[in-house]
Order: structure tokens, then C-alpha cells, then sequence
């Protein structure tokens, strides 16, 4: 395929409001990841770009990104700090950060089975509370309907002391 043909087809798909996307992941997962040393989250994390790549992008350019490094809770470390993306792979990447062979793997390994655990149970109770939030709106739906329901009475008299009235 003809270079500037190519370039011409990422800055179309590249166009609007289009930004990068990468997503970091470790092994094991659950290692911290920092960002020129600020601590964003545990991984799997995925940071958005912006625009910025984007217009290197749509001259087929690649970018390099700004270094990033993860800390296991064993205090085994890894770092990216060359780490270059490029549009032939598109806006929506991937790196990850294999953890060095040295001690402490399996209080890595635990304490991403128990970020996944706590996660598990944080979506859990997420959805719980949906469910009685549906829940609340339905019931006070109905209670504004009883409210606003018209009802509509006959009366009719049925001796000289006795009326008898019917409501709908």
C-alpha cells in the first residue's frame, strides 16, 4: 500500500473527537501504576491521551509516551519508560508490566486475588443498590399514581333517611 494512501486512511478514521487509549495491565495484576511518579490505580488501568497523539497520529506518526512504572505490594518494581505508540496499532492500545523474578510473587499474586475479590463485592453491592433504586422508583410511582387517581362517585337515595353512594 502507498505510504501517503495509508496516512490518509488513519487521519479519516482518526477524525471528530477521537482520543488514545491505553490500557496497562501487570502480571500478576493489581500492581500500582504511577505516572512520572504521581499513583494513578491498580492495574488493569487504562489512561486516555486526548487529542494530542491524535494529531501526530493523523500524520502517521508515532508518539512517545510519558514514562510509567508499576509497584507490586511485595515492592517489586517495573518501569516503561521508552514507551512509544503508533497509529498502525490504533486508538485503543495496550502494555504490560511483567514482574521482575525476584521474592515476594506469591504476596502479589494474594493481593490480587483480593483486589479481584473486593472488586467482585463492590460490584455486588453496585448492583444491589440499583436494584433498590428501581425498586424506590417504582414504589413511589405508584404511590403518585394513587395520589393523582380521579375517583368518581353516584349517589342515589334509596329511602326518605338512607342514600347509598358508589365509588370508582
Amino acid at each position: 500500500m502507498h505510504r501517503g494512501f495509508a496516512a490518509g486512511l488513519v487521519a479519516v478514521a482518526l477524525g471528530g473527537c477521537a482520543q488514545l487509549k491505553v490500557t496497562y495491565s501487570s502480571d500478576p495484576p493489581g500492581a500500582t501504576l504511577y505516572e512520572n511518579g504521581r499513583p494513578l490505580g491498580y492495574t488493569p488501568y487504562t489512561l486516555n491521551y486526548g487529542s494530542s497523539p491524535i494529531e501526530s497520529f493523523k500524520r502517521g506518526q508515532c508518539v512517545a509516551l510519558t514514562g510509567t512504572s508499576v509497584k507490586w505490594a511485595s515492592g517489586a518494581e517495573a518501569s516503561a519508560t521508552n514507551l512509544t505508540v503508533c497509529p498502525t496499532q490504533g486508538l485503543s492500545q495496550s502494555y504490560s508490566f511483567i514482574r521482575p523474578d525476584v521474592p515476594g510473587r506469591e504476596i502479589d499474586a494474594q493481593f490480587a486475588l483480593q483486589l479481584e475479590q473486593g472488586r467482585q463485592s463492590a460490584a455486588l453491592i453496585y448492583q444491589q443498590n440499583l436494584i433498590q433504586q428501581q425498586r424506590n422508583a417504582i414504589l413511589e410511582r405508584q404511590r403518585i399514581d394513587q395520589m393523582n387517581r380521579t375517583v368518581n362517585c353516584t349517589s342515589m337515595a334509596t329511602g326518605p333517611y338512607s342514600v347509598n353512594t358508589r365509588c370508582q
